[in-house]
């Protein structure tokens, strides 16, 4: 049978392993690497000569929505 220490340092020990990789798959790190922004860049003549009108547009992908699903439905409630 194990002590409560030898049980106290065991769940440290995975506690301790597993935080790092739920953070990395957490949705701030993942929305970083999924989303990507795209920026358009139009001269805009009624500002002024160089002026230049820019639109940006966010594409999420097709997997970053699915697999991040239920932690978006939890966020909206």
């Amino acid at each position: 049978m194990k002590s409560r220490n030898e049980r106290f340092a065991a769940w440290t020990a995975i506690v301790m392993l597993v935080s790092p990789i739920l953070y990395v798959l957490s949705s701030g790190p993942m929305a970083a690497l999924a989303w990507r922004v795209h920026t358009t860049l139009t001269p805009d003549p009624t500002l002024g000569p160089s002026a230049v009108l820019a639109t940006s547009a966010r594409d999420t992908g097709e997997w970053w929505p699915r697999v991040y699903a239920p932690l978006v439905w939890a966020s909206e409630r």
